[in-house]
């Protein structure tokens, strides 16, 4: 690990680097780094590559062979990077949840090739990780530190540390030796079987999801670490989850020789009855719970402007999921989602309505849903926006696309065009024969050269020379909202009119809640937040962050109650960190009740940007608002 690390110092470096700074990089002892470069060319020409030295001027990367270079390259990329502070934490917790008994500071300075100061720093954060599971990190002079706290806990936190991690580790030898001693097709098999003769329905993510906890459940009870009957409290649950894993336990004891006691199989009927849906579920608390969600479902139509309400199958689906997430929540065995910081990006908009159902669910049980948990309900409601986007793409008929000779790369437009809008005549033309069109009007103009903003009223896309799928969607997403906002008589709002020279700033650094709050307070004392913006951001950032990934964060409100659209943009000099991750590009989005569209063509620009290095460099450098604007109308 210690040599990935150094090749890759040496490879993002433009200059040689002293030996001297390698060591406080690496924070090892200069004899140390030695013996690594000595290493690493003993074995270093199989892979194409050497570490040279300049007298004077330190070490640096010699690439002979490309090919093998990158082959070498390819491998390093299943190694973990433990100077990425959130796969550090990850690893730690991924080693401390598997040790059978004390495991000491050096046993993990080996595991994760850091210093002892920089693992005792990680160890306080794996200390908040772990508590958040309702667990605690037990210190023991001369003997080292162990995970303590209740078995349900712990079972909940190896499931996602451990199984669900996403680096490139290996369970440790004891937990892989057990499993391997078992065929776990068969307990697929068997429990599949089970659930249909039951009549209890489950999606595939969940299956994975309960197929974890019953591994768990082999693994720790063949330790004898049971559920003990003092910590496990139960309500009524329905009869056919307690046959089900009666079932289930009967069959585990058969073919693993494992017997669970009454509390492992009453917890494990909780499990079962927390992530399926019985077809035959109890009318009276269908009705009821049928009669909640359209309340929640009306509340946020008030607040959001959106026509849930009358979405039957919307609401037979969130009936459906939300029946049993209340045993989940109650029992605190919520699901992980594995496509959550995906979901997060792509759906930025539908998240903002999300959040706010799932504070009315809250508001209404009593019980509070995990971000992995808001991401569930996400899909539900992100599946309603694509049917209405569906729908209101059908609505197009004509489309217009304007080009600088109307041939060409035109044709080709056209053709693409045509697949995308099966019901539109899709007609193009050069920028010289547009007035042919005022007197008959199309839905829409895309135009790949640069127009007004509308013609005759009809609003102008700007489109690229070649539609690769990115600007599909772009297009698709742009026409939906264009046709929606005219049939409510509404202006349609440019992203560009949403940045103002007065909400942009370049700093040097700072504290990112301060920085939010500082430009959050400056828009509502000129009366374009709500007085309560600044307040509603922080609650957000703390509950969960909208950080994403090269730097790029985007707060905002759960709520929606801008007085005027508008985003604050600031450029941080030098990067500053909140909860663990890096922060130099921040966007504060205020927008408008009705602007959950523009939240999306928000969440489709920032994604670019992130794909988008050389923009996002450029844009770090700006000097002046008028040459962000430039770089940001690019990615346009």
């Amino acid at each position: 690990m210690r040599e990935k690390i150094l090749v890759n110092l040496l490879m993002k470096s433009y200059a040689p680097i002293k030996l001297s700074q390698l060591t406080l990089l690496m924070e090892l002892s200069e004899s140390t780094v030695r013996n690594v470069i000595k290493e690493i060319n003993l074995s270093s020409s199989n892979y194409g590559f050497t570490i040279g030295l300049e007298r004077g001027k330190g070490y640096y990367l010699r690439v002979q062979d490309k090919n093998l270079f990158e082959e070498y390259r390819k491998n390093e990329k299943k190694e973990i990077d433990f100077y990425n502070v959130d796969q550090r934490l990850e690893a730690l917790l991924f080693h401390v949840l598997q040790a059978s008994e004390y495991i000491t500071i050096a046993e993990l300075m080996e595991r994760t090739c850091v210093s002892r100061s920089t693992i005792l720093k990680d160890l306080k954060l794996v200390e908040q990780k772990l508590k958040e599971q309702d667990l605690e990190l037990e210190k023991k002079p001369h003997y080292g530190i162990q995970v303590s706290g209740k078995e349900q806990s712990f079972r909940k936190a190896f499931s996602k540390f451990v199984l669900q991690s996403n680096l490139y580790l290996e369970p440790t030898k004891q937990y892989k030796e057990f499993l391997g001693k078992f065929e776990t097709e068969n307990l697929d098999d068997y429990f599949r079987s089970l659930l249909i003769v039951n009549q209890l329905n489950i999606s595939e993510v969940v299956f994975e999801n309960l197929i974890t906890h019953l591994k768990i459940v082999l693994f720790r009870a063949s330790q004898k670490n049971f559920i003990k009957k003092d910590q496990l409290v139960m309500k009524e649950i329905e009869s056919v989850y307690h046959k089900a894993a009666s079932e289930l336990s009967g069959w585990i004891e058969k073919e693993y020789g494992l017997r669970l006691p009454k509390e492992e199989v009453d917890f494990l009927a909780a499990h079962i009855s927390a992530k399926t849906s019985n077809t035959a579920m109890n009318i009276e608390q269908m009705s009821q719970l049928y009669s909640d969600i359209k309340t929640i479902l009306k509340n946020l139509d008030e607040e959001f402007l959106t026509d849930f309400y009358d979405n039957d199958d919307l609401i037979e689906g969130l009936v459906m999921h939300v029946y049993p997430l209340l045993n989940r929540l109650y029992y605190n065995l919520q699901l992980e989602n594995p496509l959550i910081n995906e979901m997060k990006l792509e759906y930025a908009n539908v998240f903002v309505v999300a959040f706010r159902f799932g504070e009315l669910i809250e508001e209404k049980y009593g019980y509070a849903l995990t971000r992995d948990e808001i991401g569930y309900i996400a899909l539900h409601l992100a599946a309603h926006f694509e049917k209405q986007n569906q729908n209101t793409l059908k609505k197009v008929k004509r489309i217009v696309v304007i080009c600088s000779t109307g041939g060409g790369s035109a044709h080709l437009i056209r053709l693409r065009l045509e697949r995308v809008f099966p019901d539109a005549v899709v007609m193009t033309i050069s920028n010289k024969n547009v007035e042919a069109f005022i007197e008959d009007l199309p839905d829409v103009f895309l135009s790949t050269i640069p127009l007004e903003d509308e013609i005759e009223g009809v609003p102008v896309i700007q489109i690229k020379n070649f539609l690769d799928e990115s600007e599909i969607q772009a297009i698709k997403g742009k026409t939906a909202l264009h046709i929606s906002e005219r049939e409510k008589n509404k202006p349609i709002v440019n992203l560009q009119s949403l940045f103002s020279e007065k909400y942009f700033r370049i700093v040097e650094t700072g504290t990112y809640i301060e920085l939010i709050s500082e430009q959050a307070n400056q828009m509502i004392n000129e009366d374009a937040a709500s007085e309560h913006f600044a307040d509603l951001v922080r609650e957000r950032e703390i509950k969960f962050s909208t950080i994403y990934n090269k730097g790029i964060a985007a707060p905002h409100p759960l709520r929606l109650e801008a007085k005027i659209s508008t985003i604050g943009v600031t450029i941080l000099r030098n990067p500053i960190e909140w909860q663990g991750k890096e922060v130099s590009l921040i966007f504060l989005i205020n927008l408008k009740q009705g602007h959950l569209f523009l939240h999306k063509e928000i969440s489709n620009f920032l994604m670019k940007l992130m794909d988008n290095d050389a923009t996002r460099k450029a844009l770090l450098q700006v000097h002046s608002f008028d040459e962000f604007l430039s770089g940001f109308e690019s990615l346009l």
